[in-house]
């Protein structure tokens, strides 16, 4: 029997409307837009915006948040994050990207799971991811044969001020390795492209068809080591660990497809390392004491720390002035987050990761089960670096997790779960 769907306002189909166009530009053209003196205008963000101005109007006509453990968390950090960056902002300075990760972000949770009501819905959204990845994916493979300027579009898959700064934009982003480029597809910088692959492709392969699930793990490997991300690099063996080693497989044939998947990404591993020199250079061609201080950003870190330790107000609350103790502190997400508003937003951060992973890696929902190995591979790269104040990051995080637990919040799974 066909699936009743509830009336719904003009609104309610505005704004889901909306998450929809902002979680497909978010993902396939980031980077589509200007910057207005060094802050990036992106499409995506003012789709985001538009969403969550409708999404507001929409709950103002009579629609109710659900208020879950996860929820009431979120709305704490972006709460106490609005508050905190109001304080910055009197004492004259504010930065937008924490502001956008910490109080605009979690907004965007709680819009995409209280708006996406229904299966048919959510089922939209993971198309979008689908069809998201394998363009991105494709674009990147076109990128490395036909070279990055050839099928670059200025002010849609790249920012057209950073294009007009000359052919070489790219390597301005962090991009130079050796004398070669990380791979970066519409995302501007490798560890950005890594980073967003590990939060969209776990939901991917939890969805494709069984036939698609090896090609497409293939390709997410070949693209995630090209980005010579070591983030991103954690964040696959992270990915490989979790979902495929540390869980039982639900059948026989199930069990063989691992085997297969593990012969055919060793295939691919090898492959990468004797075509793609530069990924052997990137992965040997740092010290031990290089790779144990997080490519200098350890020292930096111990640097925040101890500048604020002997101050219990910037310990708690996070030290006023951010830019004078920024440093290596801005590419770790939870050392940014430190620094950004204490060992409150700190807490809050981690409270909402351990009880979204625990509650969404339980769920029978295939989208739920897929956000939860998302959010857990994206948790331990962030330990490197989480690309979290970098659109779209922030916007992809907190769309990825509410999209999550509006799945697992349907009457019935969304998709049937079948570990394979």
């Amino acid at each position: 029997m066909a699936e009743v769907q509830p009336r719904q306002s003009l609104t309610k189909r505005i704004a889901v409307g909306l998450i929809f166009a902002s979680l497909a530009v978010n993902v396939v053209v980031p980077k589509a837009g200007v910057k207005v003196g060094d802050v990036p205008v992106t499409a995506g963000t003012i789709i985001c915006v538009l969403a969550l101005i409708v999404g507001l109007f929409a709950f103002l006509a009579g629609r109710r948040i659900n208020f879950t453990p996860v929820t009431t968390l979120i709305m704490l950090l972006s709460g106490y994050m609005g508050v905190r960056s109001l304080i910055d902002w009197m004492l004259g300075e504010v930065r937008i990207e924490y502001v956008w990760g910490l109080v605009v972000g979690p907004m965007l949770f709680v819009l995409v799971s209280n708006a996406l009501t229904t299966s048919r819905e959510i089922e939209i959204a993971v198309k979008i991811l689908v069809v998201g990845f394998v363009l991105v994916t494709a674009y990147a493979v076109l990128q490395y044969i036909l070279g990055v300027n050839a099928v670059a579009i200025p002010g849609i898959t790249v920012n057209l001020t950073d294009y007009q700064t000359g052919a070489e934009w790219y390597l301005q982003k962090h991009n130079r390795v050796g004398s070669g480029s990380k791979l970066f597809s519409t995302y501007q910088n490798g560890n950005l492209l890594g980073v967003n692959l590990l939060l969209i492709f776990p939901v991917v392969y939890e969805v494709v068809r069984r036939q698609w699930k090896l090609p497409a793990l293939v390709a997410f490997v070949a693209v995630a080591m090209l980005t010579l991300s070591r983030s991103a690099w954690l964040g696959v063996a992270a990915y490989l660990a979790f979902r495929f080693v540390f869980t039982k497989s639900a059948t026989a044939a199930a069990a063989a497809a691992r085997i297969f998947a593990g012969i055919a990404l060793i295939i691919a591993g090898a492959a990468l390392f004797g075509a793609f020199p530069q990924v052997t250079d990137r992965l040997f061609g740092s010290n031990v004491d290089y790779l144990t201080r997080l490519s200098g950003r350890t020292p930096r870190l111990t640097q925040l720390i101890e500048s604020t330790i002997t101050n219990p107000i910037a310990v708690f609350f996070g030290p006023q002035g951010i830019s004078e103790y920024e440093g290596g502190a801005y590419e770790i997400t939870y050392a940014a987050v430190y620094l950004a508003g204490g060992l409150i937003a700190l807490a809050l951060l981690v409270a909402i990761l351990v009880r979204s992973i625990h509650g969404l890696l339980k769920s029978a929902d295939r989208v739920a089960l897929g956000v939860g190995f998302g959010i857990t591979v994206y948790a331990v790269a962030s330990f490197i670096e989480g690309g979290f104040w970098l659109p779209p990051t922030p916007s992809l995080f907190w769309m990825i997790l509410g999209l999550g637990f509006a799945a697992a919040a349907q009457p019935g799974a969304t998709l049937s779960a079948r570990r394979g």
